[in-house]
């Protein structure tokens, strides 16, 4: 995923951005979808898929 993560540092701020509409992230929603219709990636999805890849690949 790094392709689809940027960061960015202001002053004391550090931020962080996920760029979930390209199309391999896409595909994670649309394999859901197709898995079970009433399940769709919303904010709250992706953001537990992003906290989860964060914990692995950067947890400092």
């Amino acid at each position: 995923m790094p392709d689809y993560v940027k960061t960015g540092k202001s002053g004391d701020w550090i931020a962080v951005w996920f760029y979930n509409e390209n199309d391999k992230p896409f595909a994670i929603g649309e394999k859901m979808c197709a898995i079970n219709e009433d399940v769709y990636m919303n904010g709250y999805n992706w953001d537990a898929l992003f906290n989860y890849y964060l914990g692995v690949h950067a947890p400092a």
